[in-house]
C-alpha cells in the first residue's frame, strides 16, 4: 500500500489476485478501482511487491518487482525502467522534490538525480551477500565466494597493488546466476569448482581460469523448475554443497538428497549414500498457490546442505540436511547412520557440520531454526562419532541464529562461530563465548574458514562482503600470553613482495587513490605483523627493535601501549637516512632505508625490565627470479648510497643552522633545487646525483647493473672530495 504524499486521497495497493494486480483509490480508501492487470507490476509477490509514489506527482508511481516498473498516468500503463541497475527490486526512497531517488535491488542501491530517467551506481561500500567462502593455497592466496544473484568470484587476499584490491582483480568464475559454493581445486588452483543457480538448481561447474570456460559437471541435469520434486530420484538445494577429501587425492563430493562422489573432476559420479533426508513428499510440492506458483529452486527441501569429510580419516564423512538431520558414514559411504542430536525441534537447517581437524570422532554442528519462527542459536559438539552431543550455546545472544562454526587448526580449544549479526569466538571449546566483531561491519556471518598457510580467518558476510582477520597467532596463544603477563607472539613467515600498479600507472592519481566511484578492498599492510600482549597499559609506547641474523640492528618501529593484544607492522625496510630538514617534502630524502635481504630476523621488545624476543623468517618474493646474492648486492649499494645521503644531509642541516647556504661547502653538496621543476633546470649536484641513482635502483628488487656500479663509484669519489670541504 502506498499513499501519494502530494494527495492523501490517492492510495495505491498492489494485490496478489487473479482479478488484477494494481488497485487505486481516489477517496482515501472509500472506493477502489482496478487500474492494471499487468503481472509485470507484481512478479514473484512473496519476494517483492512494493510501491513508491513521487512526492511531487500523485500520478507518478514506481512498482518494485522483478523489473523496476514506472507509470506516469496514475497506474494505468507501466513501462520498464531499463536504466535501473540489476533486477529484483525491493524498495525505493524518493526525496520530497521527486528528483532524487535511491533504489534497492539484489544488485545494490543505484541513485537517480533526475526522477528516474538515468541511474548511477556508487561503489563506495562493500555490499556483497556471500553464501560460502573458499580459498586456494597460492601465495598470496585467493578467496572465493558465491554471491546472492551475482554469480561467483575469486580475488586476491593481497593484490600487491598500492591502490588496494580493485574490482579488476576479481574474476567471475560462476555460471551466470546466483552463486553459493566456490572452491579452487586442491590439486590445481586454476580450476575452480562452483555451485550456482543458472539453467538448473544447484548447478555444479568447474571454471578453467586459463580458457575462461565453465564446464558443467552436474551429476544430474534434470530440469526441476516448475514441477513438484516428489518422486524424483534427486533433489538439489539452492546451496548444494561441495567438499574435498583431505586424505584421498582427487576425491570430491557433491550433495543432493544423496551424496555423490567423483575422482575424475566430475566426468563420472558414484552415488555413495541412500537418501539422507526425511524425504517427506509433503515438503516436495510446488511452492506457492492458490493464486500463483513461484518455483525458483530456493524453496526446495529435503536436501543436503553440508558435507564434511574428516581431515583425520578418509572413511569418515559427516552430512547436514535442511530438514534437521546429521548423518555419518565411517566406512567411506558404504553405510550411513542418523546421528542427529536430541532436544532440538524438527526441521531446522543443519547448515554447517565441522569435522574436527584434531579427531575423527569429533564434530561440531549448527542448527538454524529461524524458518520455524525460532531465532535462537543452536550449536553442538560430539566427541564420540555422534553417539552423544552437548550444547555449546550458553552465553550466545538468543535472537541470533547460527550459520557456521570452525575449529582452529592450531589450537583445538579455539572455536569461531558465525551468527546472524557477526562473528563470535570461544577460547575454551564453547564453554564461554565473546564477540570477535572488532572493526567488521555488522552483518550475517554466513561462512568462515581458516586459511591454513597464512593462518588467517576469512569471513563471508551476507551483506557486507568478505573480511579477513590477519594472523591468528595472538588468538591461538592468548591463554599462554595471559598467563605470562607480558608476551611477544611468534610472527609468521613474511615475504619481500614487490608492489606495483596493476592497472597502469598514470591513469589514476598516483598510488594514493583508487579509480573514482569504485569500491576498493584493503590489502594487508606490507611486511610482517608483530603482535604482543600487555597485562596492563604502559606509561609510554614501547619501541620494537629488529635485528638481522648477525645481531645488527636493522630497524626500529614504534609500538602501542594498550592493555591486551597490540599489533604493529614492520614493512621490512631498514631505518631511513637522516633527512634534509629545510628542503620541501618532495626533496627531504627517503623516509626508510633499503629493503632487507631474505633471511632470519629477530625482534627485541623491552617491557618492564624484561627483554622479550622472537625470531622469524623473511623469504624472497615467490614471483621474482633474484638470487640471495643478488638481493644482497642490491642491499649493499642502496645502503652505501643511503649512508652517503645521510652524511650529506647531516652537513646540510648544520650549514643551514649556521646560515651558510651560499658557501662553497654547500654548493659542493647540492644544486639546491627548491621545487621539483628546478631539479630539471640545473645540473645535478652530489646529492641529486645520489637521488637519481636511488630512483633507478628503486624500480625493482634486482641487483645493480654494471652501469649502476660505475655511477656509484663516481659518486663515491665525488662524495669523498665534497665532504672534505
Amino acid at each position: 500500500v502506498a499513499v501519494a504524499p502530494s494527495n492523501a486521497q490517492r492510495v495505491y495497493a498492489v494485490v496478489q489476485s487473479k482479478a488484477g494486480v494494481l488497485w487505486r483509490s481516489d477517496d482515501a480508501g472509500a472506493t477502489w478501482k482496478l487500474v492494471s492487470t499487468d503481472t509485470e507490476v507484481n512478479q514473484r509477490p512473496f519476494y517483492m511487491s512494493r510501491l513508491a509514489v513521487d512526492p511531487a506527482d500523485a500520478d507518478h508511481v514506481f512498482a518494485m518487482s522483478e523489473n523496476l516498473m514506472e507509470s506516469t498516468d496514475g497506474g494505468y500503463r507501466f513501462h520498464e525502467v531499463t536504466g535501473a541497475v540489476h533486477q529484483d527490486h525491493h524498495d525505493m526512497w524518493i526525496a520530497s522534490g521527486g528528483s532524487r531517488m535511491i533504489e534497492a535491488s539484489d544488485g545494490g542501491s543505484p541513485i537517480s538525480l533526475d526522477g528516474g530517467k538515468t541511474w548511477d551506481e556508487r561503489y563506495n561500500t562493500a555490499r556483497g551477500q556471500i553464501y560460502h567462502v573458499g580459498y586456494d593455497l597460492e601465495n598470496p592466496y585467493h578467496v572465493c565466494g558465491g554471491l546472492q544473484d551475482n554469480d561467483s568470484f575469486c580475488g586476491p587476499s593481497d593484490s600487491l597493488n598500492p591502490q588496494g584490491i580493485l574490482n579488476a582483480d576479481w574474476r567471475d568464475v560462476g555460471n551466470d546466476g546466483d552463486g553459493s559454493w566456490v572452491w579452487p581445486d586442491p590439486l590445481d588452483a586454476s580450476l575452480v569448482w562452483n555451485v550456482g543457480v543458472s539453467a538448473l538448481n544447484g548447478q555444479l561447474g568447474i571454471y578453467d581460469l586459463a580458457s575462461r570456460q565453465n564446464f558443467d559437471v552436474s551429476p544430474s541435469v534434470r530440469d526441476t523448475n516448475g514441477i513438484a520434486l516428489a518422486g524424483l530420484s534427486y533433489r538439489f538445494n539452492w546451496e548444494a554443497p561441495i567438499a574435498f577429501s583431505a586424505r584421498e587425492p582427487h576425491a570430491a563430493f557433491f550433495g543432493g538428497n544423496v551424496v555423490f562422489k567423483t575422482v575424475d573432476r566430475g566426468r563420472h559420479w558414484t552415488v555413495i549414500s541412500p537418501d539422507l533426508t526425511r524425504n517427506d513428499s509433503l515438503h516436495q510440492q510446488q511452492a506457492g498457490g492458490p493464486v500463483n506458483f513461484d518455483i525458483s529452486g530456493a524453496e526446495f527441501y529435503d536436501t543436503i546442505l553440508d558435507i564434511a569429510p574428516s581431515p583425520r580419516d578418509a572413511r569418515v564423512i559427516w552430512v547436514g540436511t535442511d530438514d534437521g538431520l546429521v548423518q555419518l558414514s565411517r566406512d567411506g559411504g558404504h553405510s550411513w547412520h542418523n546421528v542427529t542430536m536430541q532436544g532440538v525441534g524438527d526441521y531446522g537447517r543443519v547448515s554447517c557440520v565441522e569435522a574436527s581437524p584434531w579427531s575423527a570422532g569429533t564434530a561440531f554442528a549448527v542448527v538454524d531454526r529461524h524458518f520455524m519462527g525460532d531465532p535462537a542459536p543452536y550449536v553442538f559438539e560430539t566427541t564420540d562419532f555422534g553417539a552423544s552431543w552437548h550444547s555449546l550455546s550458553t552465553g550466545l545472544p538468543m535472537l541470533q541464529y547460527a550459520h557456521a562454526i570452525r575449529q582452529d587448526p592450531r589450537n583445538p580449544d579455539v572455536l569461531y562461530l558465525g551468527l546472524e549479526q557477526g562473528v563470535w569466538i570461544s577460547f575454551d571449546r564453547g564453554a564461554h563465548w565473546a564477540s570477535l566483531q572488532l572493526d567488521m561491519a555488522t552483518a550475517a556471518a554466513r561462512d568462515l574458514r581458516v586459511q591454513p598457510v597464512a593462518n588467517d580467518l576469512i569471513v563471508a558476510s551476507h551483506g557486507r562482503g568478505m573480511w579477513i582477520l590477519d594472523d591468528l597467532a595472538p588468538i591461538q596463544s592468548l591463554r599462554r600470553a595471559q598467563a605470562s603477563g607480558d608476551y611477544l607472539f611468534q610472527p609468521r613467515t613474511s615475504y619481500l613482495f614487490w608492489r606495483w600498479w596493476s592497472n597502469g600507472y598514470g591513469n589514476q592519481a598516483g598510488e594514493c587513490c583508487a579509480p573514482e566511484g569504485e569500491f576498493v578492498g584493503e590489502n594487508p599492510p606490507a611486511g610482517v605483523a608483530v603482535s604482543y600482549y600487555l597485562r596492563v597499559p604502559l606509561a609510554e609506547p614501547p619501541t620494537l627493535v629488529f635485528l638481522d641474523s648477525g645481531g645488527h640492528v636493522a630497524a626500529h618501529v614504534a609500538g602501542t601501549n594498550a592493555a591486551g593484544v597490540n599489533r604493529v607492522w614492520w614493512d621490512l625496510a631498514e631505518d631511513g637516512p637522516v633527512q634534509w630538514q629545510s628542503a620541501r617534502d618532495w626533496n627531504k630524502g627517503p623516509s626508510e632505508g633499503p629493503t632487507i635481504v631474505p633471511g632470519t630476523y629477530s625482534i627485541r621488545l623491552s617491557l618492564r625490565g624484561r627483554v622479550l624476543s622472537q625470531s622469524f623468517a623473511v623469504r624472497p618474493d615467490p614471483r621474482a627470479r633474484w638470487t640471495s646474492l643478488e638481493y644482497a648486492a642490491r642491499h649493499q649499494i642502496v645502503r652505501e648510497l643511503d649512508d652517503e645521503l645521510s652524511a650529506i644531509d647531516v652537513k646540510l642541516n648544520a650549514l643551514d643552522a649556521q646560515g651558510l647556504q651560499g658557501s662553497a661547502a654547500y654548493r659542493a653538496l647540492t644544486s639546491h633545487p627548491i621545487n621539483s621543476e628546478d631539479d630539471l633546470a640545473y645540473p645535478d649536484g652530489l646529492r641529486e646525483r645520489i637521488a637519481t641513482l636511488l630512483l633507478a635502483l628503486g624500480l625493482s628488487q634486482g641487483p645493480p647493473s654494471s652501469a649502476h656500479l660505475h655511477e656509484a663509484a663516481a659518486i663515491r669519489a665525488q662524495f669523498a672530495s665534497a665532504t672534505r670541504m
